[in-house]
């Protein structure tokens, strides 16, 4: 959650931000959930499970970062090369003659 009553949540830390979006959500609404934080070392597990469900991928973050635009070192995106997300990139290449030594 970025923004709440106009409040700009940006600069608070990943963990404060998920706990006013739970309050907010408190009760249940149809198709919307709020995923609980997961910590220590379950990374590998965690992306073999979504490889298995065929997800694209997951994305971890650190419950003390605060949330800035674009790519950040403190979020970490881990892609399933098996995805076809992952296979468009492939095709755009081919199509313009582009090959991995390039």
């Amino acid at each position: 959650m970025l923004a709440s009553g106009g409040d700009d949540l940006r600069k608070l830390p990943l963990s404060m931000r998920k706990a006013s979006l739970a309050q907010i959500l408190s009760r249940p609404t149809d198709g919307i959930f709020i995923s609980t934080f997961e910590q220590g070392e379950i990374g590998p597990a965690l992306f073999q499970h979504a490889c298995k469900l065929r997800l694209e991928g997951i994305v971890s973050k650190r419950v003390d970062s605060w949330y800035r635009a674009g790519t950040s070192p403190l979020w970490l995106k881990v892609k399933n090369p098996d995805h076809p997300a992952m296979r468009r990139g492939e095709n755009w290449n081919k199509a313009r003659g582009v090959t991995a030594e390039h």
